[in-house]
Parts: C-alpha cells; structure tokens; sequence
C-alpha cells in the first residue's frame, strides 16, 4: 500500500487489515491523525471505523472541522470527549453541551479552554463538581491577568448584550 487513503479504499474497517499488517496499519494511521497537515476528508474516513485512541487524535487535530468535533462530542468515550474540549475549531454549540457533560473530568477539561464564551465560563464557575468550579475560577483569573477579560467586555458590547457588565463577569 502506498498510502493511507489507499489502505482505507480497499479495508472498509481496521478489523479487516489483515494480521500482518495491522500493526503496521496501525502506526500509519495514528502518524495521519497526529499530522496537523492531514486532511479534513482524510480525518473524516478514519474516523468512521477507528477506537477511541484513535478518535482522541483525530479530535485533537487542529485540521478536524467542526462537523466531525460535532460528531466526536457524542462519543461514548470521555477521553474522546476532552480531546474535542481542547480543539480550537470546536463550535460554541458544542461547547455548550460539554458544559453539562455528565462526566466531570469532560467539564473540567473544557474549563481550562481560554476560548470559551463567558457565559459558558460562568456556568461552569458554577458547576456542582468543586474541581470543575475551581478550573473555571482560575481561567477568568488567567484571562483577566492577559487582559482577554477586557476584550471579552468588548465583544459583548458590540455583540448587543445589552445585560449589566460587572468586574465579576469576568
């Protein structure tokens, strides 16, 4: 096989990769998803038939596009899960859903993301788990010491959130 795109044309599963070359398969495929040069389409094929390992590169690929984060944030795997929290195409929708991801280390993961919308942020300030509540206490203090608080403010503002802004907001 000369490329990975070839081997997944003629393998429509990992299971079928003949024993011989399934090791081999395997370090070809975790070497394509850990590339952040890989393609969009490439990232999409191997994900339809991979594991978890697999899956939480793939997510963690700044090429993943936001419609395969979409589908990786439904992943039974939390692992999975953390790795789209962490990704920068992830979309706000989706971070709003791991926001109340019933595993705690899900959320927490997603509190440390510095790119996450305020009230995401504040919501998970408020989150039931202790650790989850203090990573997202020491995100707002990290993005008011990098002065991103005050571009927040901004944003907000001419996003027409016309609510009251306070210092405790951010």
């Amino acid at each position: 096989m000369d490329s990975i795109e070839q081997m997944f044309q003629y393998y429509s599963s990992e299971e079928e990769i003949p024993d011989k070359l399934r090791s081999q398969a395997k370090a070809l495929i975790r070497q394509a998803v850990c590339n952040p040069t890989t393609s969009i389409e490439l990232l999409e094929l191997i994900a339809t038939n991979s594991e978890s390992d697999i899956l939480k590169c793939i997510a963690e690929n700044p090429n993943c596009s936001a419609c395969l984060l979409v589908k990786l944030s439904q992943n039974g795997s939390p692992e999975v899960r953390q790795a789209v929290c962490d990704n920068p195409n992830v979309p706000e929708e989706v971070m709003r859903q791991l926001a109340i991801d019933e595993d705690a280390d899900v959320r927490y993961c997603l509190a440390e993301n510095h790119n996450l919308p305020i009230a995401i942020l504040n919501q998970l300030i408020d989150d039931d788990n202790p650790y989850v509540s203090h990573r997202a206490l020491q995100t707002r203090k990290r993005l008011r010491q990098t002065g991103k608080a005050s571009d927040l403010r901004i944003f907000r503002w001419f996003n027409g959130d016309t609510g009251r802004v306070s210092g405790e907001d951010f």
